[in-house]
């Protein structure tokens, strides 16, 4: 992560068109033992990738507090930047309301009612989750 403190991103730039197209076939061949094998998959290239061991992928409230201590304070900083930035920008696309008389006196319109929260069912095989959206 140094190269991330040290704002050393020159190095996305020299990257060949070759180079790309051979990291888009690693990462399609990723994704599809992802799909066919599932968290089993995803805790391999954790292990592959990050050199970590995992039992499942589940995130605990004191996983978060810890990772504080580990990632620069910068980083942190423009990561919220950047939440802001997308709720900022998503923020004007929603919506709205509107209303409207025909020249034959019919009304036409739409009522946009935001919902409070909003539960997803995401199948996964043998394993299910369901996600609460805030």
């Amino acid at each position: 992560m140094e190269w991330i403190k040290d704002q050393k991103f020159d190095f996305l730039n020299g990257r060949s068109i070759a180079a790309r197209e051979t990291e888009e076939k690693a990462v399609k061949s990723i994704i599809e033992r992802v799909k066919a094998e599932g968290d089993s998959a995803l805790i391999d290239y954790t292990k592959q990738f990050d050199g970590i061991s995992l039992a499942d992928l589940r995130i605990y409230p004191g996983d978060i507090e810890a990772a504080y201590k580990w990632v620069p304070a910068e980083v942190v900083q423009a990561i919220r930047q950047a939440a802001r930035n997308i709720t900022d920008f998503h923020e004007k696309q929603k919506p709205s309301s509107w209303k409207e008389e025909t020249a034959d006196g019919v009304w036409l319109g739409q009522k946009v009612t935001p919902l409070d929260s909003v539960g997803v069912y995401v199948p996964g095989g043998g394993r299910r989750a369901i996600l609460p959206l805030y």
